[in-house]
């Protein structure tokens, strides 16, 4: 039975197979931002790709950060932990707030975790990458190439592979069935253990650093019996390590699918006006060129000289044959039809409307400002929406769950390794009674609208009078307020137990100022009395 083909030769085989997709997102590139996906062989000196128009570099900027604002917006939260519907139904009201205050402060410890994302503090090799920043070269490559892949690292940090540094098949129902990733690594890196398994030759450990690279090949495979994913690495043909995890820490976002392994980019879908208007600016360019050159011809039989032609304006020319007052030895060579060049600007003009209309570089509605308003979100989400051809549902999707879901797997599992304890979030009758509820795009604004309703039946209350009033509980209610608008300050609420206990000192200080308010008055009520029974002093 032959031996199973290695997973650099799994790699190398669907690699081959997707070249044609792979240049299509490459011409995409080349339209736009040429070092998000290089062409193939590039090498650090080698000259990129030039393109003779700007309209794809800034109408892809502009995309990608309205795109990145509507996902996740740096002022408000991008998810919320809510309990399921059963909980709400069958929960006491009691159970159903401490419920939702517990997962709105495990919300925000998880959020933290990603917003403080980092490179190893002790490891001063790289650039600081934060969470956004990742994300916005996340959806440079979605928009521009129409895929992407993802890793969350044990530290999460969030690692990104290019197009052309992975492969993947999905099923017919555009599922992944395995992703195959090729990485460059300094064996040095590796444990021990990893590194004799390597099998290197001997000496590869004293090579210089260039020569001692190799490829380290990861296999992310969906197992549907155990539903589910086995990861293994491979380096220089060996199998280094194999793990199975439940929750994959590889998520790709494809921006739209039509029945392939991988995405068509935004981009790609405007790739015919790019492209037009790419050649019609390299011919402007080149007959602006034609239009600035102007050569002088000078008749056979002239007898002009070039010295003369180089005076000083003002200097009189003696040999030039002049008839009427028109120079006739001499003319220029140079572009004439003009018309051929307002038709070019024409259609130069037509291409550059449409696509600033696609990449919605006409529109104003966002304010560079570090707080905007519900309705510029609003306006904002609309038109991604309709920029994208309402692919931005999908793209949150992929975006957004999947990174949901492992970092509350990856959390869950070190908290239990720490603790000793199985760190589950509750549950009711066998099933989780926590759900995942994104808060982008028009769902957020729905978010805040549940705070402002919860302002406007206070403020109904406050008129009915203190009889209405007296039935809310203002503890719950300062507590609902807080969650809706994303707001948590460590000390600033008192508990109910520091309530509790500040109104027992108020009231033991109460009845000790009463004691002695009546101790002085009982003490001035008897000297008054005995100041009216004593016998008075017969006058001398």
């Amino acid at each position: 039975m032959p031996d199973p083909p290695t997973i650099e030769s799994r790699f190398k085989a669907d690699d081959s197979d997707r070249q044609g997709s792979l240049e299509e997102a490459r011409l995409a590139a080349a339209l736009s931002k040429p070092w998000v996906l290089p062409p193939q062989g590039q090498n650090a000196n080698d000259p990129l790709p030039r393109n003779y128009q700007s309209v794809g570099s800034r109408g892809s900027t502009n995309l990608v950060g309205r795109l990145l604002l509507a996902l996740y917006p740096p002022n408000l939260p991008w998810f919320i932990l809510t309990p399921t519907p059963e909980f709400l139904a069958f929960g006491s009201p009691d159970q159903v707030q401490a419920l939702q205050q517990q997962l709105f402060l495990y919300g925000q410890l998880l959020t933290g975790k990603l917003e403080s994302m980092s490179l190893d503090p002790e490891d001063d090799r790289g650039q600081f990458i934060g969470f956004r920043s990742h994300k916005r070269k996340v959806m440079e490559q979605v928009i521009i190439t129409g895929d992407a892949l993802e890793r969350m690292d044990e530290d999460y940090r969030m690692t990104l592979f290019r197009r052309d540094m992975y492969v993947t098949r999905r099923d017919s129902s555009a599922r992944v069935l395995y992703h195959i990733t090729k990485e460059t690594k300094d064996p040095k890196e590796l444990p021990d253990d990893m590194l004799a398994k390597a099998n290197l030759a001997v000496g590869t450990m004293d090579a210089p650093v260039k020569d001692r690279m190799q490829d380290l090949y990861t296999l992310v495979e969906y197992n549907p019996r155990g539903r589910d994913w086995t990861v293994t690495q491979e380096m220089n043909g060996q199998v280094l390590h194999s793990f199975d995890e439940s929750v994959s820490s590889y998520f790709s976002t494809p921006f739209e699918l039509v029945g392939e392994d991988y995405g068509r980019g935004f981009i790609e879908q405007n790739l015919g006006d790019l492209f037009s208007l790419d050649e019609i600016s390299k011919n402007r360019l080149n007959m602006l060129s034609m239009v600035s050159k102007q050569l002088i011809a000078l008749d056979q039989t002239s007898t002009i000289r070039d010295d003369d032609l180089r005076q000083e304006p003002g200097n009189v020319v003696r040999r030039a044959q002049v008839k009427g007052g028109v120079l006739q030895d001499l003319a220029t060579i140079g572009f004439q039809d003009i018309r051929d060049y307002q038709m070019l600007i024409s259609a130069l003009q037509d291409l550059r409307t449409d696509l600033f209309k696609a990449f919605l570089q006409e529109s104003e509605t966002t304010r560079n400002a570090e707080r905007v308003t519900t309705a510029e979100i609003r306006r904002n989400v609309f038109e991604i929406e309709s920029a994208l051809g309402g692919v931005y549902a999908s793209v949150a999707d992929e975006q957004q769950r999947p990174l949901i879901r492992r970092l509350i797997h990856q959390f869950n599992d070190q908290a239990s390794r720490e603790t000793g304890e199985n760190v589950q979030l509750p549950t009711i009758g066998g099933r989780s009674a926590t759900q995942v509820v994104i808060t982008t795009g028009l769902t957020a604004l729905a978010q805040e609208a549940e705070a402002d309703k919860l302002l406007a039946a206070l403020s109904i209350l406050q008129t009915l009078g203190p009889q209405a009033l007296e039935r809310v509980d203002m503890a719950v209610a300062v507590d609902v307020a807080l969650r809706q608008i994303g707001f948590h300050a460590p000390g600033l609420i008192k508990s109910q137990d520091q309530i509790d206990a500040e109104r027992a000192q108020n009231a033991q200080q109460a009845l000790a100022l009463q004691a002695g308010q009546q101790a002085i008055e009982s003490a001035g009520s008897i000297a008054e009395t005995q100041a009216s029974i004593a016998p008075r002093r017969p006058a001398a």
